[in-house]
């Protein structure tokens, strides 16, 4: 993986759900939870976050972070289907394209 692209397979859950689960490769490219970004998706260019989900699966006394960025935005535009591998491009500091 290049260093300024971050790919996924979608997931049933995420196409469902509406969003692209992001894992270390992405937290390593994309902006720190709650800081805002570009993300331009077809014609449209949105003000996105990375957003933390909290998971209990570890157990009752450690959760972990599960991280993602929400599709509702962009879904008239770019539906998630599960399956499709979307990519995230960096082009400049905070602006990235989602194909």
């Amino acid at each position: 993986m290049a260093d300024n692209v971050y790919r996924r397979k979608i997931s049933a859950e995420e196409a469902r759900e509406r969003y692209i689960l992001v894992l270390k490769q992405g937290l390593e490219l994309l902006p720190k939870v709650g800081k805002p970004f570009t993300l331009k998706v077809a014609d449209k260019e949105l003000e996105m976050y990375l957003e933390p989900v909290e998971v209990w699966s570890t157990g009752p006394k450690r959760p972990r972070y599960d991280y993602r960025i929400d599709a509702k935005k962009f879904w008239d535009v770019f539906p998630l289907q599960f399956g499709k591998t979307v990519t995230i491009t960096k082009e400049d500091d905070k602006i990235y394209r989602l194909s």
